[in-house]
């Protein structure tokens, strides 16, 4: 049997724009303590290393990163062997993962190749059990160079390498260009790198919501004609994505760039709105978006939840709907119907809908108690209360004098602070 460890064997066919350090804005004060230590120990060792994706990208737009993660042309074992607090993952792809602390993990890969392989955002998911395994058996694991690493990614924006041997960037893909010039663009062909993974529509969107940067017209174009892929996709990635999304304080324009190219449709019919209907729940997920800037919410159920009663109650007549039409919905049973009547294709957990689905049910006793002059104060002990304490609270906000006055009525009979 072959090993299916090989290393390409083109050649680097590209010259790569090297922007040096007096040119661009990132300094080693600015990069991980962790991530600094790994990339030294594989230099120290004859192996090239540098800062990847996301981290260079957010350096150079002045944001932290989330995330340091490290590309190297040490194989896995090579890297194992200098890094005793370290483990390979992956059942094809390996990649290895140097342990500093629970909350402190560098994540390092090989150079790969650009061909044969699954898409980059998939090998990083590789262990999830819903990935296609007909994909993992039709991928070999082929080494690569800084060049078909950097052309596998993506976005331009994400295809840029930090060396810092040189403290210089380095650009296969015109990352640097784009990002000077605002522009979100596909590497490769855009039609292509769609049907490969579909879940890149989400991933140009999100970075256009981010950034306010303008999707490049090739981009977007072919993003508009590939809107049906995104049925395509795992519906699990899709939502682990949109969760990505939800707590990134930029979910509001990344809805209304899924909404305007026809996605959100896609995933949600039910949500097709237009005007007053989707003002309504824009300024509820604006306020939200503020709300996780500022760490007040560190889940996204709030947002997951105003996503799910969007496309149930549709009307911007949120207390009407509640009141009247979905007033025989009474049942557990009759209301994750309901639920999953009106979420079309978008997949959630067992736990998301039974936490809504009691979001649901509090929404219309509270506005029920408030109808007929009774108290509030036995909604206090139901589990779903805290949930529901945020839930008012944004729609305070977002929904006017009427649920100001609602929340102010839960505040004083639920003793809410």
């Amino acid at each position: 049997m072959p090993n299916a460890l090989k290393t390409a064997s083109k050649t680097t066919a590209i010259k790569p724009k090297i922007i040096p350090r007096h040119a661009h804005s990132i300094a080693r004060q600015r990069i991980s303590q962790d991530a600094l230590k790994v990339m030294m120990r594989l230099n120290e060792h004859g192996f090239k290393a540098h800062l990847v994706g996301g981290a260079v990208r957010d350096l150079l737009l002045n944001k932290r990163p989330k995330d340091f993660d490290v590309c190297t042309d040490a194989r896995p074992r090579q890297i194992q062997k200098l890094f005793r607090n370290s483990r390979i993952i992956g059942r094809r792809f390996k990649l290895v993962q140097v342990y500093y602390s629970k909350d402190r993990i560098i994540q390092v890969s090989t150079f790969r190749d650009n061909a044969g392989f699954l898409p980059m955002e998939i090998e990083e998911n590789q262990d999830r059990e819903d990935l296609s395994l007909e994909n993992l058996r039709n991928s070999e694991n082929v080494y690569g160079t800084e060049e078909t690493d950097a052309l596998r990614r993506d976005l331009t924006i994400n295809g840029l390498f930090y060396d810092l041997r040189s403290y210089s960037i380095i650009d296969y893909v015109g990352g640097w260009e784009d990002l000077q010039n605002k522009t979100i663009r596909v590497i490769g062909d855009p039609r292509e790198r769609f049907a490969e993974d579909p879940v890149r529509l989400l991933r140009v969107l999100r970075h256009s919501a981010r950034t306010g940067f303008k999707i490049e017209e090739q981009c977007y174009n072919a993003l508009l004609e590939s809107s049906d892929l995104i049925l395509k996709a795992s519906a699990v990635r899709v939502y682990d994505e949109l969760k990505k999304d939800m707590l990134s304080g930029s979910f509001a324009p990344f809805l209304n760039l899924m909404r305007s190219t026809g996605i959100l449709g896609k995933l949600i019919p039910q949500t097709a709105q237009t005007g007053a209907e989707w003002l309504f729940y824009e300024r509820f997920f604006i306020e939200c978006d503020k709300r996780v800037v500022y760490e007040q919410f560190k889940d996204e159920l709030v947002m997951l939840a105003g996503l799910v009663i969007y496309s149930l109650i549709g009307s911007s007549d949120f207390r009407g709907r509640f009141l009247k039409e979905l007033k025989e919905l009474n049942s557990k049973e009759g209301i994750l119907q309901a639920l999953n009547d009106s979420i079309g294709n978008l997949f959630m957990t067992r736990r998301a809908k039974d936490e809504i689905i009691d979001l649901i049910k509090f929404i219309k006793d509270t506005l029920q108690g408030i109808e007929r002059d009774q108290s509030l104060k036995g909604l206090k002990a139901r589990k779903i209360a805290d949930l529901a304490h945020d839930f008012f609270s944004v729609l305070a906000i977002a929904g006017g004098d009427y649920f100001t006055n609602v929340f102010a009525r839960l505040k004083q009979d639920c003793q809410w602070k």
